[in-house]
């Protein structure tokens, strides 16, 4: 931080135990372990989301070789069958009935699982708020820590890693934070602000958390919370200095009890100073500790070679994930176009169609009705988590 914008004090001197006493945060946790629970299975559900099998069956539908197959298998088991729809007849092993209905139906399960997929409004009722998983996840690692100590079975060590990494992903919310969040340019920023503010500027600013202040103790939480995992998590992985990541993370869970709207009027000022003290409590411990990392594991060629083709297949699907809608629609249409292209050119000499106006409609039609929905299918299942 430069001594030009603010210069930097001596730290307070922090309590030695969490603002909130230990049997408070024991018997909170206690009283949520089972709410935790089904919050944390119903989130697992939800990150699931809808089954990639029902958008393959529909993407499959679009390409005709299996309309193909099914109407020449008809002819050997239906020679002879017409039906008629009102004014619409056709033979019941016509390549066109099969093609539609397939399409049809592979729409209709689509939308039916969609429907059905995630988790109803009211089980979410039931879940823990993002204030209390905050601390349920933080707690938890605390919770299982303590439980490895008394039976040493590796499977709480397991868990407490898998907290820890949930417990990191909440420590910062992008959305509240500016770009340049680094301290040295967040003072300079927060200075701008003020100034702006003070005339009128900027009265629409989006805040970011309660402890992110022109205070000396900003820059040691934002560098604690910087190192969270790089300094924890591979300690936590070897079982090395676990009493120091317990002390710590009680004093993280403090803070988190203390935010939790649910418990007491978690904006009053004496409350906030008391989050403070023990965030800034976390801090010292976390940015005391000297780096680590576990010993790496030599990787065998066979690892090297399956890493190798992971990283193959992630880049092959980076364009199908995509943030823009437009990249992800361009690289479904490409790949539908190519999938039903060859599919009619194997299909019409094979089946002895001719090419058609029809034939040339489903070849532009399809690959184009195809990254549709597989590009709005994914959107919709997010917007139905948000409304959740």
């Amino acid at each position: 931080m430069p001594d030009d914008i603010l210069p930097v004090g001596q730290q307070p001197e922090a309590p030695t135990k969490p603002s909130v006493s230990l049997d408070a945060l024991d018997e909170y946790f206690q009283s949520v372990e089972e709410p935790f629970r089904e919050t944390r299975d119903g989130l697992a559900k939800e990150g699931d989301g809808l089954n990639g099998g029902f958008i393959v069956f529909f993407i499959v539908s679009l390409i005709p070789l299996i309309p193909y197959a099914v109407s020449k298998l008809s002819w050997w088991y239906f020679p002879s069958i017409l039906v008629s729809i009102w004014r619409i007849h056709f033979h019941l092993a016509s390549f066109w009935f099969w093609w539609v209905a397939f399409f049809v139906v592979s729409l209709a399960v689509l939308l039916l699982a969609l429907k059905f997929s995630g988790v109803s409004p009211d089980e979410k009722k039931k879940w823990l708020s993002p204030p209390q998983m905050r601390f349920a996840y933080c707690y938890a690692v605390v919770d299982e820590i303590r439980k490895y100590k008394t039976n040493q079975l590796a499977r709480h060590i397991d868990t407490a890693l898998e907290y820890l990494d949930k417990t990191s992903k909440s420590l910062l919310p992008r959305p509240a934070f500016p770009i340049d969040f680094y301290p040295d340019q967040y003072w300079q920023r927060q200075i701008q602000l003020s100034r702006e503010q003070a005339t009128g500027l900027n009265d629409a600013v989006i805040g970011p958390p309660k402890w992110y202040r022109l205070r000396p103790e900003t820059e040691l939480i934002l560098k604690a919370l910087g190192e969270f995992i790089l300094k924890l998590r591979d300690r936590l992985k070897d079982r090395k200095d676990l009493p120091t990541i317990e002390t710590a993370l009680t004093f993280l869970a403090s803070y988190q009890y203390l935010e939790i709207p649910e418990l007491s009027d978690s904006k009053s000022e004496p409350r906030f100073e008391e989050g403070i003290q023990s965030l800034v409590n976390f801090a010292r411990q976390v940015t005391s500790l000297a780096p680590y990392r576990s010993e790496q594991v030599k990787v065998t060629p066979e690892e090297k070679l399956s890493r190798k083709f992971v990283a193959f297949i992630s880049k092959v699907t980076a364009p199908f994930k995509h943030e823009s809608p437009l990249v992800v629609f361009f690289s479904w249409l490409i790949l539908l176009g190519l999938l039903i292209s060859v599919g009619f050119r194997v299909a019409l000499p094979y089946f002895g169609i001719k090419m058609d106006s029809t034939i040339i409609t489903m070849l532009v039609g399809g690959p184009i009705l195809g990254a549709i929905t597989a590009v709005t299918i994914p959107r919709v299942v997010r917007q139905k988590k948000d409304r959740g």
